[in-house]
């Protein structure tokens, strides 16, 4: 896969503007706004969303609509009370009328912010992500050649998706989740920790550690974590033994610093 150049993700020229503008008129169309509990651009938003995401990935709707919003906000003054959260949705519909969808589970109590979100966003068909997984993954990119060497969904498939009652007796692969993580490149590994709590077999909450081997992206180890990562893991060497140091936190866990050692 070839990355496309720089400009080309973010100069809008009169071809590109004019299809976005036919697109929101189409999916606009029948959609009525006194119906729909919020402005008409949301939900015209909303249907657009997966297509957005087939072509940019979950980070890249989320870059877009926050330079969107950002340059939206200028001119329409209403607008700067809503923001762009880190799973691409926007926050603060509900002063602007927009209401969140009430087939939508409840989160679990104590998981809101801080690594404890559900994976997959917000808008749902019967409680379940419209986007198609993976919500979120760890990409190596050749630099010299411009291509993308591997790409693998990280972040275990959270709890909300995988009891999902429509679900039930289907085997979901590893669906990634999203958090602001940092990974750690050593000489032959990338370790990254996930941003999202879920249950383990033997019943324990919280999230792991893992480490994937750099030329192929295979994971070769996990550590289990109490709480998801919120800081970008750092190593070193004291006496010989080699350090690996990262920030936790979620919900009802404090922040923390999380320190593994190689055995000896």
């Amino acid at each position: 896969m070839r990355i496309p150049p720089a400009w080309a993700l973010t100069r809008a020229t009169p071809h590109l503007l004019g299809i976005a503008q036919r697109l929101i008129r189409a999916e606009a169309e029948g959609v009525d706004a006194a119906e729909s509990g919020g402005p008409l651009a949301f939900p015209a938003t909303d249907r657009l969303r997966p297509h957005l995401a087939t072509m940019l990935g979950s980070g890249g709707v989320q870059a877009l609509l926050g330079r969107a919003l950002a340059l939206a906000s200028v001119e329409v003054p209403w607008l700067r009370g809503a923001r762009v959260n880190s799973q691409g949705d926007m926050d603060g519909l509900d002063a602007l009328g927009a209401a969140p969808d009430p087939k939508a589970p409840p989160k679990p109590a104590g998981e809101g912010g801080g690594g404890g979100d559900e994976g997959g966003g917000t808008v749902t068909v019967q409680g379940l992500p419209l986007i198609k997984p993976p919500y979120a993954r760890i990409t190596a990119i050749d630099l010299n050649r411009g291509e993308i060497v591997w790409q693998i969904p990280h972040g275990e498939t959270p709890d909300n998706i995988r009891n999902h009652p429509a679900l039930k007796g289907v085997n979901i692969p590893r669906t990634g989740r999203p958090g602001r993580i940092g990974t750690l490149s050593t000489k032959s590994l990338v370790v990254a920790g996930e941003g999202g709590f879920f249950t383990l077999p033997d019943r324990r909450r919280g999230a792991m550690l893992r480490a994937y081997d750099k030329a192929t992206g295979k994971e070769v180890g996990a550590v289990y974590m109490p709480a998801p990562q919120t800081g970008s893991p750092m190593t070193y060497t004291l006496n010989g033994r080699q350090y690996l140091v990262l920030a936790i936190s979620g919900g009802s866990y404090s922040g923390e610093l999380l320190a593994l050692r190689l055995p000896q």
